[in-house]
């Protein structure tokens, strides 16, 4: 495993990749249900015709607030200064537990690498909350289990 600052920034990088990928996808998503709903033909069953149309025309709204969720998410983590230095765990915070290692920024889950695991949570997160302002050295008791924070980074 790298220094931890390392650590973070390929995290940090990692983050955005993944949402990078997400956008693409969705963005690639729309555009086929775009395409599908302007190749449809009209049959004689007009109303079959409507409703296939309807469904498409739902289906590209729900991929566009997808679509919205992540532009969101990628402007918020953009915004983080990975290379500030942190005492207690904030937004932009690398958090090496006893339990689970942590980067504060957005939710988006469980992100591997180089063989380590890291959640990427939010402070409005039921962990992130516990987890705000404490410093190295703090425990807090989430899920009945006890978590010493070892490194903030």
């Amino acid at each position: 495993m790298l220094n931890p600052h390392k650590t973070k920034e390929k995290l940090y990088e990692k983050i955005l990749e993944t949402i990078q990928s997400s956008i693409a996808s969705t963005r690639s998503a729309i555009e086929a249900v775009k395409a599908a709903r302007d190749n449809e033909t009209k049959s004689s069953a007009g109303d079959k015709y409507e409703t296939g149309r309807a469904m498409m025309q739902r289906e590209i709204g729900r991929l566009e607030g997808q679509l919205s969720q992540h532009l969101a998410q990628q402007n918020q983590i953009k915004q983080i200064n990975i290379h500030k230095s942190l005492k207690s765990v904030a937004s932009g915070a690398l958090v090496f537990s006893n339990a689970e290692n942590y980067f504060i920024g957005i939710g988006l889950g469980k992100i591997m690498l180089d063989e380590e695991t890291f959640f990427v949570i939010s402070l409005a997160s039921p962990i992130g909350k516990l987890l705000y302002n404490k410093k190295e050295g703090d425990t807090v008791n989430f899920r009945s289990k006890e978590i010493l924070i070892e490194k903030i980074v």
